[in-house]
């Protein structure tokens, strides 16, 4: 894993009012799945469709919660600092599910060239 990502996301900032309880569910559950991610993308199995699944996860339902935690007072600092690192996380994850398909990291965004290249014809 070519960047260093955090253990969790970062805790809820201090606010004079507790923190309402939508606010706590979501934040809870956006940890929980973030370490669960973490956890799949560090784990040695190489599957590609599992490293994607979760990527998938985090783009269709995780963002989408951050996003609506916004609309509950969440400092902007704090959000774009989540969606940082999700957004690395995702990454990562996208850059091992093509390491398990036999694509180099070095070949990402360089046409995305294959571990072995066949020889012409080789599939005619």
């Amino acid at each position: 894993m070519a960047l260093t990502l955090p253990q969790s996301l970062p805790a809820l900032p201090e606010n004079p009012e507790p923190w309402s309880t939508n606010t706590l569910a979501a934040y809870n559950v956006l940890n929980t799945s973030y370490i669960h991610a973490l956890g799949v993308l560090r784990q040695e199995s190489g599957d590609p469709v599992r490293y994607k699944l979760v990527s998938s996860n985090i783009v269709d339902n995780m963002i989408p919660i951050l996003e609506r935690m916004g609309t509950d007072g969440l400092p902007q600092e704090w959000l774009e600092r989540c969606a940082y690192i999700l957004g690395r996380l995702v990454y990562e994850l996208q850059v091992s599910a093509l390491a398990a398909e036999g694509i180099f990291r070095d070949a990402v965004g360089k046409g995305c060239a294959p571990a072995e290249t066949p020889q012409a014809g080789a599939y005619l």
